[in-house]
């Protein structure tokens, strides 16, 4: 990787982090760049991806969820419908608000998003696997979507209809989510510039929090420069 950006800040037990990928002139045949950041919360993790760029004739993803299914059998639901999703075949779904995978969680898309899924096997094991095919050559792609661990397909259906999330930027200079419930914002500043009444003047990562007598500012230099 071409970038030192890479690392996070913790506040309490709550934490974020975030890495931009650059491997032009790197060791693989590929130029490739991306940003991504992840944001953990109490019952949530917000994954981001934006500036994603590559001129060269391969086809892009980002892997939502390549998951076991638990024995074998589990039940892989988009939105309110048990995806009829045949073997190692590609198949595009539109409008997709939520996902359920039997004995693992739900994962959320705001806005609803267009998905890529398929059921695959190996080794007698089957797999989930949902991702986000950026296709050939993206310029300036992104993606976005919540992990909800563990929850059943009632709460993440419910969880879609009513976030406890809302995702304030995902551009090639800012990445930013704030957790309403604890009143937590998350923010990855890829530049030194202005966004929520902060202007570092460096890269860095910040997470502020409200309190009673003012916020509360967890910040780092991922860069370690």
């Amino acid at each position: 990787n071409q970038s030192a950006f890479v690392g996070g800040v913790q506040m309490d037990e709550f934490a974020m982090a975030a890495f931009q990928y650059d491997n032009k002139n790197g060791d693989f045949q590929s130029n490739l760049v991306a940003k991504k950041s992840y944001f953990f919360f109490d019952d949530e993790y917000v994954m981001l991806g934006a500036d994603i760029d590559s001129s060269l004739d391969q086809g892009v993803i980002t892997t939502v969820e390549n998951q076991k299914v638990v024995g074998g059998t589990g039940n892989l639901y988009l939105n309110d419908n048990t995806s009829s999703v045949s073997a190692s075949v590609d198949t595009v779904v539109n409008g997709v608000k939520y996902a359920y995978i039997s004995g693992y969680g739900s994962l959320v898309f705001p806005g609803k998003q267009t998905l890529t899924v398929k059921r695959a096997q190996s080794s007698g094991r089957v797999f989930s696997e949902i991702f986000f095919d950026h296709g050939i050559h993206p310029t300036n792609e992104s993606y976005s979507y919540i992990i909800l661990p563990l929850s059943t397909r009632a709460e993440g259906k419910a969880y879609s209809e009513n976030p406890e999330t809302e995702i304030l930027s995902n551009t090639n200079e800012i990445q930013a989510v704030r957790e309403k419930k604890l009143g937590i914002t998350g923010i990855v500043f890829w530049k030194a510039t202005s966004f929520a009444g902060i202007t570092p003047s460096f890269p860095c990562t910040v997470m502020v929090k409200d309190t009673e007598s003012g916020m509360r500012i967890a910040l780092s230099d991922p860069t370690m420069k």
